[in-house]
């Protein structure tokens, strides 16, 4: 996918590219999903069943921990997975949306982008369903999934349903497919813990997919049409 320059005066959205302070070889999505993988090995393969999931507790999300005041559970709870299968989808989405996206905002707003979905999915989760503790990423993935579809609003781009499947959608059409399902699924689960779709954080998915759209907004600028592809000194440029 060619990709215009981050300095071009013509181009449309604002905040573009790494900040000054960035290092160009810095990735933070690849070091993101490093630190959930080896988190995950330690806790799931270092530790036995049992102590694994004692460790788990201490750092897993409650309503209840949070009128404790324990604050910090809105960040270690995205570093914990309760499978594999969960943490190959979070990590698989995470890097393949969050690549794109730090190409063009650099990896601090990337972090950004990915911690504030973390924490406003949790918090939302907590609020509408406390019935089972919080863990995993997907509050900040989806947080990342909704900043690339905002930069492409009113682009195709081609998405594996189930990472197999191919969609053709529009970045918009995604945004109101995943975040209508989230909450449709959030309030038909809600209170529902004995089926597997009741024991996914819908909520968290929905908060930090608010979340994920909001900064892109305020990163971006407003969404225009066509967003893609855009015209640079006589040359078309395709995302």
């Amino acid at each position: 996918m060619n990709r215009p320059s981050h300095h071009s005066p013509a181009h449309p959205m604002r905040w573009r590219g790494p900040l000054p302070t960035e290092r160009p070889q810095d990735d933070m999505v690849r070091r993101l999903a490093i630190i959930n993988c080896i988190v995950f090995a330690f806790v799931n393969v270092l530790q036995n069943p049992l102590n694994g999931h004692l460790l788990m507790s201490k750092y897993w999300l409650t309503a209840d921990s949070l009128a404790a005041g324990q604050w910090w559970r809105l960040v270690t709870h995205m570093f914990l997975h309760g499978g594999t299968m969960h943490l190959v989808a979070n990590m698989l989405a995470l890097y393949s949306f969050g690549r794109v996206v730090e190409d063009e905002l650099g990896g601090v707003r990337t972090l950004i982008i990915y911690f504030a979905g973390g924490i406003a999915g949790g918090l939302l989760q907590c609020g509408l369903a406390n019935e089972l503790p919080l863990v995993g990423a997907s509050g900040g993935v989806f947080a990342v999934v909704m900043a690339f579809c905002w930069m492409r609003w009113n682009l195709k781009v081609t998405l594996l349903l189930g990472f197999v499947i191919p969609l053709h959608l529009k970045g918009r059409t995604f945004t109101y497919g995943l975040l209508g399902a989230s909450l449709v699924l959030g309030w038909w689960y809600s209170g529902d813990v004995s089926s597997v779709m009741g024991q996914i954080g819908h909520w968290a998915h929905l908060g930090g997919g608010l979340m994920g759209l909001a900064l892109g907004r305020f990163f971006f600028g407003p969404a225009i049409k066509p967003f893609f592809p855009v015209r640079w000194g006589g040359g078309d440029i395709e995302g």
